[in-house]
């Protein structure tokens, strides 16, 4: 994702609000032939029903004229919208940047509204294009700039590839904060497949310390078959509610910046990296570097790229708490690499905590990293957890980079722990009953894993602690 992306940003040319709204139908036996028309008749607080499963080429724009409208399918139908990418409405800063025709953003969200059992899909090939900047830009199927968007039970498509120059990025949604006006998006059962990019969260502003911020919420979302990378976080606020990543051909989701929460997640069978933490000169100016906190969420089997494995932290910093973290198709489960070792980047933090989690890399090592002498710290806790593989955690500086293991098994079959500061750890084999892609694979036969603090069960199922093996309830990961 390259930093010319931020140049989609729109400014909204807002309209005088109206008092009006109304009900209107849309399609075949509806009042109005066109999304759009039944938008704007419509208006403000308005509901636009599509009444039939037709595909409608056109450019939607939703401003501020008809904030709070709902643009629904009829019950049994699923219509689709697919841009027509004519359509030229979009200013940065009012000039010097004027995006000629076709600007390729599909649906522009410029103010709140509701989308229900819609198919959203943007088919071109190629990205808008400034000739004056000379910079690649984007094409979308969606392009949410304003707060209070939600869309649910929705399908959201654009391109996997380009055809023609010039080239850029193809996003299925884009949500970008832009100037005063923060965005936010709600995504409830949708599915974002196919795309070179399937989501990206955005910020224009980012270089200025008090810029506003856009905000992604998912919950039962699939987010999968990018050529690229499902989930792009290059910043806000980002919260992932048991969601699904996977099959892309690049990461399942790369964080660059700001906030991203993961609960319940599956984050599986992605051809590069599951969850990855990376670095960016755009955020490492202010500080505000990728902070990831992922719990009860199964991460497994990612394919990776050259020592990449199911996670690859560079930058930083990831909780995770009650994950699995498991079988690996490349040479490791997580792999560490803090390459900010060229001045003038940033010195950047890399932090791992790791408590209550299974590490399952069979014939793979638990951790790998590429440390160079000018690499600045990576810091590791890992806590009542369990880690099975070639070998644990194995730290060749431990003066530049302190790890720590506690109140954990480690039962692998090379070296366990070296420069590595230990605690209270045992070799136990949990005996788990099938791994692999599903969560229930680790049901646990051994019972005498309540070796974690104040004698807690260790591992993902150890907010079962103290429940007995044969009556505890699997409904975590079943």
């Amino acid at each position: 994702m390259r930093t010319t992306l931020v140049f989609v940003a729109i400014a909204c040319v807002c309209l005088l609000g109206v008092s009006w709204s109304a009900d209107v139908t849309v399609g075949t036996g509806g009042t109005y032939p066109t999304v759009q028309a039944g938008i704007n008749a419509a208006g403000a607080g308005g509901t636009v029903t599509i009444l039939d499963s037709q595909t409608y080429v056109e450019d939607v724009t939703i401003k501020a004229a008809q904030a709070g409208v709902t643009v629904q399918a009829a019950a049994g139908q699923r219509p689709t919208i697919r841009a027509a990418n004519t359509r030229s409405d979009s200013l940065y800063s009012g000039a010097p940047l004027v995006i000629p025709p076709p600007d390729r953003f599909g649906l522009s969200v410029q103010a709140s509204c509701t989308l229900i059992g819609l198919d959203i899909e943007n088919l071109s090939q190629t990205a808008n294009h400034s000739n004056s900047f000379n910079a690649d830009f984007t094409a979308c199927a969606m392009v949410v700039h304003a707060p209070n968007v939600v869309a649910r039970n929705c399908r959201f498509r654009a391109p996997t590839s380009f055809s023609t120059s010039p080239s850029g990025d193809l996003v299925a949604v884009l949500v970008i904060a832009f100037g005063s006006t923060p965005a936010s998006l709600t995504l409830e059962n949708c599915e974002i497949v196919g795309s070179e990019y399937g989501l990206i969260n955005e910020t224009f502003g980012r270089y200025i310390p008090s810029y506003t911020t856009s905000t992604v919420n998912a919950s039962n979302c699939l987010f999968t078959s990018s050529t690229s990378t499902n989930v792009l976080i290059d910043a806000g606020v980002t919260n992932l509610t048991t969601c699904t990543l996977a099959n892309s051909q690049g990461d399942g989701i790369e964080c660059r910046g700001d906030v991203t929460t993961l609960v319940g997640c599956n984050i599986v069978n992605n051809a590069s990296v599951g969850l990855h933490l990376n670095y960016s000169d755009d955020f490492a100016l202010l500080h505000h570097f990728a902070r990831v906190s992922a719990t009860n969420c199964l991460i497994a089997r990612n394919r990776g790229g050259g020592q990449d494995g199911d996670i690859r932290l560079a930058d930083g910093r990831l909780t995770l708490d009650h994950c699995i973290i498991g079988e690996p198709q490349n040479t490791c489960a997580i792999f560490l690499d803090d390459n900010i070792d060229n001045p003038p980047e940033v010195p950047s933090p890399c932090v791992l905590n790791m408590d209550f989690c299974d590490v399952y890399a069979p014939g793979h090592d638990c951790f790998s990293w590429d440390m160079d002498v000018n690499e600045h710290p990576i810091t590791i806790t890992i806590k009542n957890s369990i880690l099975i593989g070639a070998n644990g955690l194995v730290n060749t500086n431990p003066g530049a980079h302190p790890m720590s293991v506690s109140y954990s098994s480690l039962f692998v079959t090379g070296v366990a722990t070296q420069g590595v500061t230990t605690s209270n750890n045992v070799t136990i084999d949990p005996m788990y009953v099938n791994p692999g892609l599903t969560r229930s694979g680790f049901k646990y036969l051994a019972n005498n894993l309540n070796v974690g603090e104040g004698g807690a069960e260790i591992g993902s199922q150890g907010r079962y602690r103290g429940t007995p093996l044969d009556v505890r309830r699997w409904n975590l990961y079943d």
